[in-house]
């Protein structure tokens, strides 16, 4: 049983079914009790990730109504709805849907959902295509290998932020994934002091949220996420360009790659939006695709185990925008 499955587990036994029994409709639990009565030790951003994720409401037969409190903190109170048999929990979290019900529906949204449909129902052929294109080898390979070896063994985001090889890695990787072009290309990364000190602004922020999964994200809190998300890589420093959504999300991907995904102009905007342009407010842009990389990452974290640590294949989220890669290369070329 792992840590998530244990703390899911205690708190179905202490407080979901204790409240099913005394005919209670719903039940508060506050992530700090639960930390504290397991003897855990420094995991609370690990219990906040456990109790919001549907594997949770899936067990415990509920539904994540409201949060009060710091996204990862002790302080943090999840009121659950108990369902009664037979009752389902609402499905929620499609940008679609949403424009659905707003009568927003449009082109854009209906392609965009057709793509993500046909990208889950033919996802091992996508990744197939991906992987005998083979399209990043050498320096982006390496360095990207590298640097997420090196993150993933500091148990804790902020060692990793204060880890001097790390930053080493970590640029010689943006720039092999074409974030530094030479002479007077418009792309360029500021100097890596600059780039480090606005990670290390930002340490409270990101740290909050280490442990979290893209395929295990409450979708009703999905939106309020990929915000404060987008509030945290605003305030990176990352790229002298205008637009900060490539160079931030391919930066803060190597910090949380379990949590953000990698996007890019020439796949993941293609993919996406049919075309390579950032013309619209970005925040919105990255919410936007957040809602559709969780409901794909939602809809084949089952195929997910069994491609991790396979060459580029190096977290859900880099599975996922490697899939897009391939529906790229196959359908869109």
């Amino acid at each position: 049983m792992t840590q998530a499955d244990a703390v899911r587990a205690f708190a179905l036994d202490n407080y979901v079914e204790p409240a099913r029994q005394s005919g209670e409709r719903f039940v508060t639990i506050r992530t700090g009790n639960v930390h504290k009565a397991m003897e855990l030790k420094n995991k609370m951003p690990a219990v906040c990730s456990a109790l919001r994720a549907k594997k949770f409401e899936a067990l415990a037969g509920v539904t994540l109504v409201k949060e009060e409190g710091p996204y990862q903190g002790a302080n943090l109170y999840l009121r659950f709805k108990l369902l009664r048999a037979g009752e389902e929990r609402p499905q929620r979290g499609s940008i679609a849907s949403s424009a659905r019900s707003t009568g927003a529906q449009s082109r854009t949204v209906s392609r965009m959902e057709q793509r993500c449909k046909q990208l889950v129902d033919e996802f091992g052929g996508y990744i197939r295509q991906f992987e005998i294109a083979d399209p990043f080898t050498g320096p982006s390979l390496y360095f990207h290998l590298r640097t997420t070896g090196v993150v993933r063994r500091h148990a804790l985001v902020r060692d990793a932020l204060e880890d001097s090889e790390f930053w080493e890695l970590l640029y010689a990787t943006l720039a092999s994934w074409g974030m530094h072009r030479m002479g007077r290309a418009y792309t360029k990364l500021r100097e890596l002091s600059e780039i480090r000190a606005s990670f290390v602004a930002q340490a409270t922020a990101i740290e909050a949220l280490q442990g979290l999964r893209l395929s295990e994200l409450p979708s009703a809190q999905l939106m309020q996420l990929a915000a404060s998300l987008w509030d945290t890589m605003e305030q990176l420093r990352v790229g002298r360009q205008d637009t900060r959504l490539v160079a931030n999300t391919k930066a803060l991907h190597h910090v949380l790659p379990d949590l953000v995904p990698p996007i890019d102009r020439q796949f993941s905007l293609r993919f996406f939006y049919n075309n390579t342009n950032i013309n619209r407010s970005e925040k919105k842009l990255f919410q936007e695709m957040y809602v559709e990389y969780h409901r794909i990452a939602s809809a084949v974290a089952h195929q997910l185990p069994s491609l991790l640590n396979r060459g580029m294949h190096t977290s859900e989220t880099k599975i996922i925008d490697n899939a897009i890669v391939g529906f790229v290369l196959r359908e869109l070329r």
